[in-house]
């Protein structure tokens, strides 16, 4: 168990995924590069490693569903380790999520927004009050965008609480409170309604809230940020108009989410091609496979990155965070309220200034920096 973590964390994974087999399991790690398996383990083997993972986070083996999360520390590297298991026709399924126990907020100017989205961006945050979404796919900076904006927020004169499951990156100014599941003691529970009662009797100006995840933590949001304090909420959404069907989907009413929303941050992260490697991209085998793409425009105007030995053959560097921000003006609130579709919300919020992430990516496209299938991935 300690060797595949340290060869996971060496490797830079976001994750690592232990899938069953019939004759044992494959171990998969999540990076920057996608999901690439690394190693297969033998019946046995699988069998020892659940047992392991299972022990160091006080798993009830009677449960079919089971979550948790311990902390890992050796060799001088440490995290925190986030558990999901899930039973399949071969076992379990295994997902470990890696978060550094060491992860400090980024300053907002280091998020990779342009300097007017930034600024929009901060004159939103000191508005005061409000529901502000932050909306990303899982793996795509979520997190970090809104450990960002509150870190911002403690800037100032400003009690800023936050009630996470779980804390991923320490907020130094910042009240963070664990949310945590006793399952032998219900009662020793802190759930996010009963964070939420206490938070609110410390008079907090901000309260900053982790995944909505189900209707419990977005009746939260709504309740916290109709109740006059600045709300900053993550929720798993791929742009900011699909955000509001998700917040719907989980349960919030339309016209308290009209009422109490105020801005939609929504993100993405595409990769960066290398720039010792990129050549001028043949687009036929994206017309082939996606007849339906219209690729005349990005001829003789993309590029995509070979591999080489300056990017360890991958043929790209890094990766370009993209950032939509979605005000919601009295147009696109009415349209909240009346239950509008989110390509309606969308095109109103166009209608109001807004440039899309797509819009944004399609031009990295055409000068090169990001190859063709990551625009198209995002259409």
């Amino acid at each position: 168990m300690t060797r595949l973590l340290l060869d996971a964390l060496g490797r830079g994974a976001a994750a690592i995924h232990i899938d069953p087999l019939p004759e044992g399991a494959s171990l998969k790690i999540r990076s920057d590069l996608g999901l690439k398996q690394v190693g297969l383990l033998t019946r046995d083997e699988y069998v020892a490693l659940w047992q392991n993972i299972a022990d160091r986070f006080g798993a009830e083996g009677a449960e079919p569903f089971l979550e948790g999360s311990f902390n890992f520390r050796a060799s001088g590297q440490s995290c925190q380790v986030r558990v999901s298991i899930v039973p399949t026709a071969c076992g379990e399924a295994i997902t470990l999520k890696l978060n550094s126990r060491e992860t400090k907020a980024l300053p907002l100017c280091r998020l990779g927004m342009t300097e007017a989205t930034e600024q929009q961006f901060k004159r939103v945050l000191s508005g005061g009050r409000g529901l502000i979404l932050v909306a990303a796919a899982p793996g795509q900076g979520g997190t970090t965008t809104l450990s960002s904006a509150l870190t911002f927020l403690v800037d100032g004169p400003r009690n800023v609480i936050s009630i996470e499951d779980p804390i991923e990156v320490s907020l130094a100014g910042a009240q963070q409170v664990q949310v945590k599941m006793v399952r032998d003691v219900p009662d020793r529970s802190v759930t996010f309604a009963r964070a939420l009662r206490a938070a609110a009797l410390q008079d907090p100006d901000v309260l900053g809230l982790g995944l909505l995840r189900d209707a419990e933590t977005m009746s939260a949001a709504l309740s916290a940020a109709l109740s006059g304090a600045l709300t900053v909420a993550r929720i798993h959404a791929s742009g900011a108009a699909l955000a509001v069907s998700r917040a719907v989907h989980l349960g919030a009413q339309r016209q308290l989410l009209a009422d109490s929303l105020k801005l939609v941050v929504g993100q993405a992260l595409t990769r960066k091609n290398c720039e010792h490697c990129a050549v001028e991209e043949d687009l036929r085998p994206i017309a082939k496979a996606l007849p339906w793409t219209d690729v005349e425009p990005f001829k003789g105007r993309t590029r995509l990155g070979q591999g080489c030995e300056r990017c360890q053959g991958r043929g790209h560097a890094g990766m370009i965070p993209f950032f939509e921000l979605m005000p919601v003006t009295a147009s696109s609130s009415r349209l909240v309220a009346q239950g509008a579709s989110a390509s309606e919300i969308q095109d109103q919020a166009i209608r109001d200034g807004m440039v899309s992430m797509v819009s944004a990516i399609r031009q990295r496209v055409l000068t090169g920096e990001v190859p063709l299938a990551e625009y198209v991935r995002h259409l």
